[in-house]
C-alpha cells in the first residue's frame, strides 16, 4: 500500500469513527428511556470486555505490574460514562459533544499542572478562548430540556475532564503497552465498579424490564457495546498509524455535526444561539490550542 492509499485508508476510517462518536449520546438517549443508567451501563460494559479481553489476553500479562494504575485508569474512565449518561439526560446530543470536545483544550491545560509543560502563545489563546466557550455552554443552561440544563451541562464538563486525566494517565505510567490491552483492563475494572453500583442504587429492578425492553433500545445497545467500544477504537487507531495527526483532531468537527444533525432529525433537539455561540468558541479553541501548532510545525 502506497503512502496515497495509506492516507486515504487513515482518512476513511477517521471519518467513519467520527460519525460513530457523533451518535453516541443519541443512543444513550435512546436507552435510557427504557433502561435504568447502570444496568445500561453494566450491559455495554459486559459487551466490550467479552469481545476485548479475548483479543488482547496474550498482552494483559504485561501491563499485570501495572495493576495500581490499572485501577486508578479505571476509576477515572468509568467515572468518564457515569457522570456522561447521568449528565445527558438533561442536556441535548449537540451540547454534550461540544463538551466533550473541549478535552484537547483540557488535556493542555491539565499537563501545563500536573507536567510543567510550556505552552505556546497560540495554545494559550485557544485554551483561554475554548473554556470561554465552556462556561458560557454551562452557565446559559435552562430548566426546559431541549435547551440543556446547567446540571447536565455540568456533569458533561465533569465527564470530559475524568476523560481527559485518563488520557494524561494512560500516556504517563503505561508507555510502550498495548493500547488495546489498556483498554481491555480499564473496561474490566470499570465493569467492575458498575456491577457493585448497579446492585446497590438499583438492584435487580434494571433486569426486570428487560423483558420489555423495545428492539430499537436494544439495537442501541448493541451499537454502544461492538460498535462504538470495539470497531470505533480500532478504527482511531487505524487513522493514528496511517495517517496524520492534524486529520485526527479534526475527528472533533466530524462529531459536533454528526451529533447536532442526528439530534435535529431524530430526537427533535433545538439547536439555540447559545450553544451556536458557545460552540463557536470552543471549536475556535481547539483549533488554535490543537491544530494551529500542528500545521506550524509542518511548514
Amino acid at each position: 500500500m502506497n503512502d496515497s492509499k495509506r492516507r486515504l485508508y487513515a482518512t476513511t476510517a477517521l471519518i467513519i469513527a467520527g460519525i460513530l462518536g457523533g451518535l453516541v449520546p443519541i443512543a444513550v438517549k435512546i436507552i435510557l428511556k427504557e433502561i435504568p443508567n447502570f444496568t445500561y451501563l453494566f450491559l455495554r460494559l459486559t459487551i466490550m470486555i467479552t469481545i476485548l479481553i479475548p483479543l488482547s489476553w496474550k498482552h494483559i500479562s504485561e501491563i499485570r505490574r501495572y495493576w495500581k494504575y490499572i485501577a486508578v485508569l479505571g476509576v477515572l474512565w468509568i467515572s468518564n460514562f457515569i457522570l456522561f449518561i447521568f449528565g445527558v439526560r438533561t442536556t441535548t446530543a449537540l451540547v454534550s459533544q461540544l463538551l466533550t470536545a473541549g478535552v484537547p483544550i483540557y488535556v493542555l491545560l491539565e499537563n501545563t499542572f500536573m507536567n510543567k509543560e510550556k505552552l505556546s502563545k497560540w495554545q494559550i489563546i485557544g485554551i483561554i478562548i475554548g473554556l470561554l466557550g465552556a462556561f458560557f455552554i454551562i452557565t446559559k443552561g435552562s430548566t426546559v430540556q431541549s435547551y440543556g440544563s446547567i446540571h447536565g451541562n455540568t456533569l458533561i464538563f465533569l465527564s470530559a475532564i475524568c476523560s481527559s486525566l485518563y488520557l494524561i494517565g494512560t500516556k504517563k505510567c503505561i508507555k510502550g503497552q498495548s493500547p488495546l490491552a489498556i483498554t481491555a483492563s480499564t473496561a474490566f475494572v470499570g465493569w467492575l465498579v458498575t456491577a457493585v453500583l448497579m446492585f446497590v442504587f438499583e438492584g435487580l429492578r434494571g433486569f426486570s424490564v428487560l423483558p420489555s425492553v423495545s428492539t430499537g433500545v436494544w439495537m442501541a445497545v448493541l451499537f454502544m457495546g461492538i460498535v462504538t467500544g470495539v470497531i470505533m477504537w480500532f478504527l482511531i487507531n487505524i487513522g493514528l498509524k496511517y495517517g496524520s495527526v492534524i486529520v485526527a483532531s479534526s475527528m472533533t468537527y466530524i462529531n459536533i455535526l454528526t451529533a447536532g444533525v442526528a439530534g435535529v432529525f431524530m430526537l427533535g433537539e433545538a439547536i439555540t444561539s447559545h450553544s451556536i455561540i458557545g460552540g463557536a468558541f470552543l471549536i475556535v479553541g481547539i483549533f488554535l490550542s490543537t491544530i494551529t501548532p500542528l500545521l506550524r510545525k509542518t511548514k
